[in-house]
């Protein structure tokens, strides 16, 4: 077992980070570089083992400094008791495995939050614990975006390209959000509460687009123009980015979600990692899907598309709204990829919503109606 073991200072909040790698890494050295007590938890000694050679993880760029951990340790145990915020760090890929994982641990008192959940992640994760039979009335909310750009320089050490303006976070009970906002804020100043899981899931095109992106790229890079071409779709950024984007709003309509258009959302996320490449393809200078450069290296193509694309079908198919390039994109990434992407991913039967009614859905997602198979 591996372990490091700091005093603790009652002035600043007690943070479980779940997840040593890249962004797990980055959020723990700069929280604890500003004075919060972190424990740090991963199932691998490798990768905590340089933070306890140094006794902690060095902070360069936007802000600079050195985040003593308090406790890092393989035993998760450790890193949860007495941590007042536990943040979910790790891939949405592990959320179910963690979930698992942490049922007998957690306690009402408890707040968790997923940190880049993907879509709809909040209520994955509670499902689980729910299969697990935990009932705890841990408030668990969730945000799609990552709170800082990074680079990892090495497993000690973490380069803050930036920090996000806006990062919109919601709770599986709506009014949680608000009531938890001061904790929150306390670790990042940034959060913005929004009305529910809906709107958080739905509301970032980067989610959307940025998988699209990259699959594209990595097919025609692999010239596979035949496996394009099965599909119908054809090549030109500036159509697609619209595309997806006129199907993940048609399906917030659907749902009674109001939530900006990709042209009203560069306007206001102009801060945005990500943003200014997008910027450049709407604008008309950047068709060439080489341009990928600006999209954070730490977007990934297998997450994009299980667990924000393959929801938004699965949603579209449930109301029968035929959401085509969506579609597209996801089987040309399950055959270029040679993976069962719909079997993997977010649906609405593994989040425990299939054959709700559009009331119902709407009424789940605010709190007002509870359905045991996703959480009491």
């Amino acid at each position: 077992m591996l372990k490091l073991i700091h005093s603790k200072s009652p002035l600043f909040l007690n943070v479980a980070v779940i997840g040593a790698s890249g962004s797990g890494v980055a959020i723990a050295g700069y929280l604890a570089s500003i004075g919060h007590q972190v424990k740090l938890y991963d199932e691998a000694p490798e990768n905590l083992h340089p933070i306890i050679m140094q006794n902690g993880i060095r902070v360069s760029g936007h802000t600079t400094g050195f985040g003593k951990i308090d406790i890092a340790t393989t035993q998760i145990q450790e890193a949860l008791s007495g941590s007042e915020i536990i943040l979910i760090t790790t891939p949405a890929s592990k959320h179910r495995q963690l979930a698992a994982l942490i049922s007998t641990l957690i306690t009402d008192q408890q707040l968790i939050l997923l940190v880049a959940a993907e879509s709809f992640g909040a209520w994955d994760f509670k499902q689980t614990l729910i299969q697990q039979n935990c009932f705890a009335k841990t408030i668990i909310a969730e945000t799609q975006s990552h709170v800082l750009n990074f680079q990892s320089i090495t497993k000690d050490h973490c380069r803050i390209l930036e920090i996000e303006n806006r990062i919109p976070v919601a709770a599986i009970k709506s009014d949680q959000v608000y009531s938890s906002m001061q904790k929150l804020r306390r670790l990042f100043p940034q959060l913005i509460p929004v009305e529910n899981i809906l709107h958080s899931s739905l509301m970032d095109v980067r989610n959307f687009i940025f998988p699209a992106i990259l699959t594209l790229n990595d097919a025609l890079n692999g010239a596979d123009q035949q496996l394009l071409s099965k599909y119908n779709l054809k090549i030109s950024l500036l159509q697609l980015i619209h595309a997806i984007d006129l199907e993940r709003t048609e399906v917030a309509v659907h749902l009674g979600v109001k939530i900006a258009g990709i042209d009203e959302w560069l306007r206001i996320s102009n801060n945005s990692f990500g943003a200014s490449f997008l910027q450049t393809i709407i604008q008309g200078s950047g068709h060439s899907l080489a341009q990928n450069s600006q999209i954070p290296s730490y977007y990934s193509t297998n997450l994009g598309i299980a667990y924000n694309l393959v929801p938004l079908l699965s949603l579209g198919r449930m109301f029968g709204l035929p959401l085509e390039k969506t579609e597209a994109i996801i089987n040309i990434a399950s055959d270029f990829y040679n993976q069962n992407y719909i079997s993997i991913g977010r649906t609405v039967d593994n989040l425990g919503i299939s054959g709700m009614t559009l009331g119902e859905i709407q009424q789940f997602a605010s709190g007002q109606f509870e359905n045991r198979r996703v959480f009491n």
